[in-house]
């Protein structure tokens, strides 16, 4: 949680959002415990998230998924904003997303019935960890 919170400061403070339902990655951020969500949901999947030995030396590999959650945290819908170039990268990312499903429920009082994520997976982020 802590790891959650001191991303989440250090992205609000580079993108200039202060929370309370600005426009963030294409949609109503919700506030500040929707941001904290969304941090905690990106951390729980990229934990479920185990990539291909081989890939070690390539630290440029990206995909980008977008999620389609419930309120309750099931997947409703996955699907890649941008594919990697290499298969296996892609189905490391999509066996992580299974794995995850469900995900935490929304936080008490956020009334969207459905909200869409956007998560980008690189090796190089997941390196550092």
């Amino acid at each position: 949680m802590e790891e959650a919170i001191s991303k989440l400061e250090k992205e609000t403070k580079d993108s200039g959002v202060a929370g309370g339902g600005e426009e963030r990655g294409g949609f109503d951020a919700g506030g500040m415990p929707m941001l904290i969500y969304r941090m905690e949901v990106e951390e729980w999947i990229k934990s479920n998230w185990s990539y291909p030995v081989a890939l070690d030396n390539e630290k440029d590999i990206e995909a980008i998924v977008v999620l389609k959650v419930k309120r309750d945290g099931s997947i409703l819908s996955k699907h890649f904003d941008k594919q990697s170039s290499v298969a296996i990268f892609d189905e490391s990312v999509l066996k992580a997303i299974e794995r995850s499903d469900p995900l935490p429920p929304f936080p008490e009082g956020y009334r969207k019935s459905h909200e869409e994520f956007i998560i980008s997976f690189n090796l190089k982020d997941l390196q550092e960890r």
